[in-house]
Parts: structure tokens; sequence; C-alpha cells
């Protein structure tokens, strides 16, 4: 069966086996991923589009050395490789005066013979404007070197390096143009860019914009160089911060430039438009993002009305861990109250959550009594998730499924508990509370959900539990 056969129709491709849809398409470059009746649609395609077989990279490395030694044919004659001659080449200084009279008719004619229509068209428009004329004018093109191949030959190369317009750093091009001597025309040329081969891109352009230029001051007729040409030399590109870069275009043979950063928003300077103070900043956004991360880093907190209550300011202070213990304050009702009253809101208030680091709270008690069981029998436990547990470094991810259900229905199971309390009890009252530290061991710590009273049955607490249930 013919696999290039277009006759072949996509109930046969689907007698086909994986491994032979595969192989036609890996030929043709395709996926081969996908089930076998996607693979067979695919080869179906292929093949009514008569996709050909692409090349292997030996083929291909090996059509690529084709090309370029076609490039070096003259009048059916084998010329030497310009890459490979390492002696006899003049430099610019010396051999300036040899290089043939190429002028701007002699490009276009060999950009009209080796190039497309639309490049042609896209030269003349640009001609002093495009990115091969910006090249000679940034001084891209290096020294252009001369060799006579010998005395009897009529034609001759020129070669030179060019600086890569996309990274400055990597490795220069190197191209060559191989000339008639007498008349000027240009019989080829090769760039070790990629377009290079196609002997008609913007670096060998530019490179035979400066060999015309040469030509129009009258160089290549005498052996002195004016002042006035410059043959370039390497240059060091140097790192510059983005507002003192300067953008500079050449056009019609004037140049332009401009700073990127106009000089308006260089003096800009944001802090004095500032009529706040920072503690009136952090007030505000305090307002508007209580949980911001900014309130939990020591010192952005303002001051918090709670002296000596926060552990981690009694740690720091702490010499030893028994001494961390011996610090513990004790506190009093009303010290309870005011401290309850100003964590009120408690996961949305950044009290709450500062005095909860680093205390044993109802929430993680049992957490840590099974760790310290294990700690007590295996004493090389590690006790890094506990730690960070009491820290609050460990806190579960807000979004889990049932951690966002139980958000969602703590307020509404709150409310109706309350319903139901105000209904069933005599002057009964709720209201939302914060965290309560023990009297004695202010490092034990616990926060209801709300607190209840009545006059049937005194104070309590509410401690809201819910279970998601699948549906």
């Amino acid at each position: 069966m013919d696999p290039g056969d277009q006759t072949l129709s996509l109930e046969t491709f689907h007698t086909w086996k994986v491994d032979a849809l595969k192989e036609f398409l890996s030929k043709r470059g395709l996926s081969t991923t996908g089930t076998k009746a996607e693979l067979a649609a695919l080869c179906f395609s292929a093949n009514s589009l008569n996709l050909p077989i692409k090349a292997t990279d030996a083929e291909y490395l090996s059509s690529l050395h084709g090309q370029y030694q076609s490039l070096l044919f003259h009048n059916d004659k084998k010329q030497p490789d310009p890459l490979k001659i390492s002696g006899g080449w003049k430099e610019e200084k010396c051999g300036i005066h040899l290089w043939p009279p190429v002028c701007i008719t002699d490009i276009v004619t060999f950009l009209i013979d080796h190039g497309n229509s639309e490049n042609i068209k896209k030269f003349l428009n640009e001609y002093k404007v495009g990115k091969a004329y910006e090249y000679l004018q940034s001084n891209f093109v290096k020294e252009i070197f001369y060799h006579p191949i010998s005395a009897a030959s009529e034609i001759c190369y020129l070669r030179a390096k060019c600086t890569p317009s996309q990274r400055l750093r990597d490795a220069d091009h190197t191209m060559w143009i191989m000339v008639r001597k007498v008349s000027g025309d240009i019989v080829s040329a090769f760039c070790s860019c990629t377009a290079g081969l196609g002997q008609t891109c913007n670096h060998i352009a530019a490179m035979l914009f400066r060999i015309d230029a040469a030509n129009k001051m009258g160089l290549s007729s005498c052996t002195s160089i004016p002042c006035q040409w410059i043959i370039p030399t390497e240059t060091k590109t140097l790192p510059v911060r983005i507002k003192d870069l300067t953008v500079k275009k050449s056009r019609l043979g004037v140049q332009k430039s401009r700073p990127l950063v106009s000089v308006q928003k260089k003096q800009y300077t944001p802090q004095a438009s500032l009529t706040f103070s920072r503690q009136e900043l952090l007030d505000g956004l305090k307002k508007t993002i209580p949980n911001a991360c900014l309130f939990k880093v020591e010192g952005t907190s303002g001051d918090t009305g709670l002296p000596g209550m926060m552990l981690e300011d009694i740690a720091r202070a702490a010499t030893s861990a028994q001494d961390f213990i011996n610090r513990q304050p004790s506190v009093s009702p009303d010290q309870v109250d005011v401290i309850q009253g100003k964590t009120i809101g408690q996961s949305n208030n950044p009290q709450w959550h500062r005095l909860r680091r680093g205390r044993i709270t109802a929430s993680n008690f049992y957490s840590v009594f099974t760790r310290m069981n294990t700690y007590e029998q295996k004493p090389d436990s590690d006790m890094n998730n506990v730690i960070k547990l009491i820290m609050g470094d460990a806190s579960p991810n807000p979004n889990i499924k049932s951690l966002k259900f139980g958000r969602d229905s703590e307020p509404v199971a709150k409310s109706i508990y309350a319903q139901m309390y105000d209904k069933d009890h005599q002057a009964a009252s709720t209201e939302e509370c914060g965290l309560f530290l023990d009297k004695n061991y202010s490092y034990l710590a616990a926060s209801p959900d709300m607190l209840v009273n009545c006059k049937c049955c005194g104070n309590g607490l509410l401690k809201v539990k819910y279970a998601m249930v699948p549906k």
C-alpha cells in the first residue's frame, strides 16, 4: 500500500495498526499522541494535503552543506572557501583602495536576483530607514577584509563580522561576499546568521552599504584613508539603567534621539506627594485589609494597648526556656475582659492573631497534648509540626471546601441558635466575643463563638461545630 496515495480513505487508515499510524505522522513532523481514531483522522488529513516527509537531521545538514557549496561556484568553477582561507587577507586600512566599485545599483540587482519581490519592495521603500542601514549607522559591521584569491582571478572576497542585534554579547556573525573586481557585480554572499544562506539578510545588506559608502567617498580609488572614515572596532557594551537609556534612530541620513524615560518621569518623587504620616497610612490600611500580612510583622501593628501580653515579646527578652516560663504574666479578671474586648472579630482581627501566636488554645490543645505524649515516649520525635501549629505558621488553606463551608455556615448557625435561646430562656441575651486568657496560666487561651446569658441559667457560651454531609 502506497502511503503517499491520496486516494486512501479514512476507513483505510482505520485499518492500520497504531504503530503504522504513528510512523506515518512522525515522518511528517506531526504529533503522534491521541487515540487511534484521532491518529487515523490526522493521517487522513496529512495524506489529503500531500504533506511531504520531513528530512532527517543528517539529510537537513547535508542539504545546508550543499547550498553553501553552491555559493562558491563562479563560471562553473569552484572557488576556495573564504571561511577556510587563513592567509592573504588585507586589512581595511591597506586594502580599501582595492575594493571593487560596488554601488547601490549593484546591490539592488543582486537583491532582485536572489530575493523575493516583497523584500525588494521593502528594501527600496526603506533604504536608509530600515534595519540594515541602522546596522551600518550603529557600527555593527566591523572591519572589512579584502582577499584577491589570485592575481589572475576576476573575482575577490570581502569578509567582515557583524554584531547580533538581539543579543549583543553573543558571537558575531561572519559574512563574506564574492564580487567581480572590475565591474563590482556581486556574485554571491553568505552570513552565519539563520537567514544567511538566502544571501539577502540585513547583515549582508549592511556590509554592502558600507562598501557603497566607501566608493561614494572615493576611498576605493586612493591609497590613503581620510580622517572622516572610521574603521569600526570592537566595542564593549556596558549595562545602563532603563531611565538612562537614549533611543537613537537614523532616518534618511538624519539621526534623531530621545530619552527612553521622559524628564518629567525622571524627576517624579512619590514621597513628595505624601501629606500623611506613616501611622495614618497603617491605620487606613488596617481598616481596609485588617488581615494584611504587613500587620503580622513585628513593628508594623502600632500600639496594641496590651503591654506584656505578646508571647513573642516575652520570648525575645527571655534568656532560657525556664526564664520564659517564669516570665509568663498572670492576668486579672479586668485584664481578661479587656483582652477579650480588643479581640472581638477573632479571625478578622489582627490583635486576635498576635495574641494567639505561641499560645496553647482550645483549637490546638488536643494536638499539643498527643504530641507531648509521643515526645515523652520518643524524645527524638520531630516537634516541628506542632511548633508551627502553635505559632500559627501551619494554618490550613482557607479555600478548603470544608473550611469554606464552615465560614459560610457559622453565622447562620449562630443566628438560629440565638433565636432558639431567646425563645426558651428568660431575659436571654447573646454577644460576640474575642480571646479569653487563663488568669493563672496566660499561655492557655480559648475563643468561644458567642457568649450567652439568661435570668434562668446565668452565663454560658456557644461553640459551633458543623459537619459537611455529602449530597
